[in-house]
């Protein structure tokens, strides 16, 4: 929600600053889960891939979107 000047609420700001804590977190989970599987061999992005009948290439954006 706009102030009267059109400048965004502190509600508005705080709001934004929780989705990017968020996204920031997600992130980060994805790069330790991602060197969590790369330290195992036996789970290679083309095994987790066959696993759910995708392409590696689709695991790969799933990982680091």
């Amino acid at each position: 929600m706009a102030d009267k000047q059109g400048s965004p609420s502190v509600a508005d700001e705080v709001e934004e600053i929780k989705q990017e804590a968020v996204q920031s977190e997600r992130r980060r989970w994805r790069r330790n889960m991602m060197k969590r599987l790369d330290e195992r061999p036996e789970l290679t992005q083309q095994a987790i891939a066959d696993v759910f009948d995708m392409s590696s290439g689709r695991t790969n954006e799933i990982i680091y979107q």
